[in-house]
This record gives C-alpha cells, sequence and structure tokens, in this order.
C-alpha cells in the first residue's frame, strides 16, 4: 500500500495546475480537506536498494575481536591478522520484501609475499558453520539459501604461517550480482631485517627461503648487543654464526619446504638459532652465560642431519616457545644455575658427538 501511495504522490508532484487555480499543489480527496503534498510524503519510505557486506572478527583470548578494514587504491577492503587464528565472518544482505539470499565466498592467495619461495598453499585449513562442525576446506563456501535480513555465520580457521589470501563474496537472490572484495594480510607486523655486520655472520639462507633473518626490533637489538659482548668477552673466537630468525612476514618457517614443523618457534621475530658446534667446546659456557641475560637458551638433541644449535627465545616475548616443547625430552634449558652437560657438548639425535680435539678457550 505504501508503494502504491508513493507512485500517487510522485504523479501529482508532476501535475501542472491550470491557470487560475487557488492553491497550486493541493489535494482535496486525502483526509477531508486541502492536505499539501510534502505533508502527505512525510512518513513514507521509498523502496531502497538491496546492501550486501560482510563483517570479519579474530578470536583472541577469548574474545571475538573485529577486524577492522582499511580501503584500498582500487576499493578493496583489506585486514590484517596474526597467522594461527580463527576467523568469524558475518554476510548480510539487507532488503525490502519476501526474498531470499545466498552467497559464494572464493578464496585465494598471492604468492611470493610472505617469504616462501616454494610451492604455496592456502592456508586456510577448516570451515565452519553454527550448525556444522569443522570441514576441510576446498578454497570456496557456499552459503545456504535464506531469507533478506537473516545473517549467515561462518568460520575460517588459518593455519599458523603467513600468507596474502584474497577473498571474493558474490551475493545471489535478493543482493545479485553485488560482489565485495578482501585482502586478508596474514602476518606479523612490523618484523625488521636484521643487517649484516662485522660482529656476526648470518646463515641459512637457500631459494626457498632467502630471507631468513627478521626479527622484532628489540630482537634485533638483543643479538647485535650479544655479539658484541661476544667479541669483547672472548676476542680470539670467531665471530658468532646466526642461523634462521623469523621470515619477512613472521609465520611458520618450513625448513623442509613442506608446510610442516619441526622447526617450532621462529613465528613472531622473537627466535634465533646460534651455531652452536663453530664455538670451541672450551668457550660456550662463557658463550652461555652472555645470552641467558636477555634470552631463554635452549640446546636441541639435534635431529639427523640437522646443524648443531642454541635456539634463543626472547624474555620480553609474549609468545612462549617453552609452551611447545615442554613435553620433548631432547629440548634442554641452558639458563640453570648449573648448565646441564648436553648444553655443551654436541649431539646428534640426543647422542653425544666426538669433536675435533679440545682447544684451549679463546677468552678473558
Amino acid at each position: 500500500m505504501k508503494h502504491m501511495l508513493w507512485r500517487v504522490v510522485l504523479a501529482l508532484c508532476l501535475f501542472v495546475p491550470s491557470a487560475g487555480t487557488a492553491e497550486a499543489v493541493t489535494l482535496d480527496a486525502f483526509a477531508g480537506g486541502k492536505t499539501k503534498v510534502k505533508d502527505l510524503l512525510m512518513g513514507i519510505t521509498p523502496p531502497q536498494a538491496p546492501v550486501a557486506s560482510i563483517s570479519r572478527e579474530v578470536y583472541i583470548g577469548g574474545t571475538w575481536v573485529p577486524l577492522e578494514p582499511t580501503v584500498t587504491s582500487d576499493g578493496h577492503a583489506l585486514v590484517e591478522m596474526l597467522p594461527g587464528y580463527i576467523v568469524r565472518n558475518i554476510a548480510r544482505c539487507r532488503a525490502q520484501g519476501t526474498d531470499y539470499w545466498a552467497i559464494n565466498d572464493d578464496y585465494g592467495i598471492r604468492h611470493g609475499v610472505s617469504g616462501h619461495n616454494h610451492y604455496e598453499v592456502d592456508p586456510i585449513s577448516h570451515y565452519a558453520t553454527p550448525t556444522q562442525g569443522w570441514t576441510l576446506f576446498y578454497g570456496y563456501i557456499d552459503g545456504p539459501l535464506l531469507p533478506i535480513n537473516t545473517d549467515f555465520e561462518y568460520y575460517v580457521r588459518f593455519a599458523s604461517y603467513s600468507a596474502e589470501v584474497y577473498s571474493t563474496t558474490t551475493f545471489y537472490g535478493a543482493c545479485d550480482g553485488q560482489e565485495l572484495y578482501t585482502t586478508i594480510k596474514v602476518r606479523v607486523p612490523d618484523l625488521k631485517e636484521l643487517k649484516p655486520s662485522k660482529y656476526y655472520n648470518l646463515i641459512g639462507s637457500n631459494l626457498d627461503h632467502p630471507e631468513n633473518h627478521f626479527g622484532t626490533q628489540a630482537m634485533n637489538d638483543a643479538l647485535t648487543q650479544i655479539a658484541k659482548d661476544w667479541k669483547k668477552t672472548c676476542p680470539k673466537a670467531g665471530v658468532l654464526d646466526i642461523n634462521d630468525m623469523s621470515l619477512p612476514w613472521g609465520g611458520r618457517f618450513d625448513i623442509r619446504d613442506d608446510w610442516l614443523e619441526p622447526h617450532r618457534g621462529h613465528i613472531f621475530g622473537t627466535s634465533a638459532d646460534i651455531r652452536k658446534w663453530s664455538v670451541h667446546k672450551k668457550n660456550r659456557e662463557k658463550l652461555i652465560n652472555l645470552m641467558c641475560g636477555p634470552f631463554k637458551v635452549y640446546t636441541e638433541g639435534d635431529s639427523v642431519g640437522e646443524i648443531y644449535h642454541y635456539h634463543l627465545e626472547s624474555r620480553n616475548s609474549k609468545n612462549s616457545f617453552y609452551d611447545e616443547i615442554k613435553n620433548d625430552s631432547r629440548i634442554i634449558e641452558c639458563c640453570d644455575k648449573t648448565i646441564p652437560d648436553e648444553c655443551i657438548i654436541l649431539q646428534s639425535n640426543g647422542q653425544p658427538v666426538d669433536e675435533y680435539p679440545n682447544i684451549s678457550e679463546d677468552c678473558k
């Protein structure tokens, strides 16, 4: 009825009265008297075009936190999040009437931006809805047919590695033809590259992970200071060999190019590996004492073929490496009052390894 009245009013607004009409724009037929058109318009809402939208939230610390988008130069939405979290998506079609709507949400990945120079896989492993448990994800989500103004809520679980993901959400039915584009940068923000220095060697990069020395600024500063202190304490010793830290965007560092562990830690820019065997055995205790100031230091019963190393974790890190490895008997913490023997000797697969003839220490 409102729509019919709206059309009548529009037709009357276009009426041009003849000369001599006493009051140009009036309607005697309504309300039993002279009512002006502007008064009739009050309270009548014209039909509105359907509006499609989508919002996203990430589950952090028991709370759903909105992913506030920014708008890129091409009009797309851009959101950022850390690796390894669950995202709740809420799609909406706002319209008038009794029509129905549905969506298709299609995901893809932009290769070569996060630090992996090998075949990349979609970081979304599973999806779910409030009525359906976690299901393997195959690159897209088809929503059910819903009445307009009924939200569609669904969840996607991101793996622990970084990636740039793009989402194309296509609406059908009442919101037919509307598409929303979102870029999701899954990364650890603000990581900085550790620059070359005369106080240490940067090692371990390869074709698949050509940039492997990224950390927080605090982590980089602490490593640089330890390297300087080491040279001052043991001037005859060689400089430290710093192996893997984090990739440019952080996230899981898959040293075997298989998107799996065992390279634990190295996700948030607060970890580094220091080559153990390039430090003479008699010097290792002094090095451990230096490193245990700003870092938690672990030695690993290295797997066969793995380079003997110390794993350093910043004491200021909010993400505990220890929670990952506390049940692994091969991981030994070195910052005890009495340094365990495993932190001094070399091991392969947890077994002691013969070293070169014992060399006298190079320290003051």
